[in-house]
């Protein structure tokens, strides 16, 4: 059949609503994947600016970055738990998820230095933040969690996809911003100034000129 082939002088192309579907949906999920770079690379350009003109440290986006990344990290691993597949359909939650991670975590953060400001020890604040901020964080977590979540009780299996990778898009961030961040503001205090990055410089520096 081979040879038959390899003599005649045409040639095949698929065609049909299978192949064009199929073609469809590989460039719209190249798209979402696409979409997904763009928006944390903007996110990271918006933070880094913020937190310069803001606290007078760029580097405090980039703490904002590492659990955003964990949460799509995280959202992705439990598409592959589920069997959930990667459509255009559920795609852009990665890019979602992204917002609801940074939501949180700048919550987090921004408590946190207010904190470190008044002159807390590192400890201190983030026992504070957690006590406050925390609570706060908790609450929205779990009233938007139900919210999503219902769509997993719908009949189309899209909509069930959709809804629980929301919900879990939230309930991973949430846990990041309470339980990573923390642990990245502890080894950044110990190994920061390493590379002259440390927590010092630009906070307790400019509590001090305004003190006086």
């Amino acid at each position: 059949m081979r040879e038959l082939a390899e003599r005649t002088p045409l040639e095949a192309v698929p065609t049909g609503s299978l192949v064009v579907n199929e073609a469809v949906i590989d460039r719209l999920t190249d798209s979402a994947i696409r979409s997904l770079i763009a928006a944390f690379a903007l996110t990271a350009i918006f933070l880094a600016v913020s937190y310069a003109y803001l606290e007078g440290k760029a580097v405090y986006g980039l703490l904002n970055l590492v659990p955003v990344l964990v949460t799509v990290g995280l959202l992705v691993g439990s598409m592959r738990v589920f069997d959930i597949p990667l459509t255009p359909i559920n795609a852009p939650i990665l890019s979602v998820s992204i917002g609801l991670g940074v939501d949180y975590t700048v919550h987090f953060v921004h408590r946190f230095v207010d904190e470190y400001k008044a002159g807390h020890g590192i400890d201190e604040a983030l026992d504070i933040t957690i006590a406050g901020t925390g609570g706060a964080l908790t609450g929205s977590m779990l009233t938007t969690v139900c919210g999503l979540g219902v769509l997993w009780l719908a009949v189309i299996p899209l909509i069930q996809d959709f809804g629980l990778l929301l919900a879990l898009g939230v309930l991973y961030a949430y846990l990041c911003s309470i339980l990573l961040v923390p642990s990245l503001v502890v080894v950044w205090d110990r190994y920061g100034d390493r590379v002259g990055l440390g927590l010092d410089g630009g906070l307790r520096g400019s509590t001090d000129e305004r003190a006086d």
